[in-house]
């Protein structure tokens, strides 16, 4: 079987786009993932799960996707609070840089809901 699923990463505090595309392959006896960029999640589950005897194939993709989906958690919860210091320095003293913004952060999270 052949998935394609997103996760969330950011390199630095600004990185544009946080999506990144995991490509998995599940053959019955082993479970490949490729992607592009290193992804800090996965490799976490590849050390938790190192050297373990795993139930099945089943829990070894379901402990990839579940961390997957986690890793766009924090991403959004610094998206959140950005959006609330936005929200306040625009009612304060509106900006054309901070609409900007705003509008980017739309975009981003257009994107992650689509993901």
């Amino acid at each position: 079987m052949f998935l394609v699923f997103y996760g969330a990463w950011r390199y630095g505090v600004r990185d544009p786009k946080p999506l990144r595309e995991v490509h998995l392959f599940l053959t019955g006896r082993y479970l490949v993932t490729i992607h592009r960029d290193p992804l800090p999640p996965l490799d976490q589950q590849r050390a938790e799960l190192e050297g373990r005897a795993l139930p099945s194939e089943q829990f070894l993709l379901y402990r990839v996707l579940d961390a997957l989906v986690d890793s766009f958690f924090p991403i959004l919860g610094d998206m959140d609070d950005e959006i609330d210091d936005l929200e306040a320095a625009v009612l304060a003293n509106p900006t054309d840089h901070q609409l900007e913004r705003l509008f980017a952060l739309k975009r981003e999270l257009v994107a992650m809901r689509k993901s």
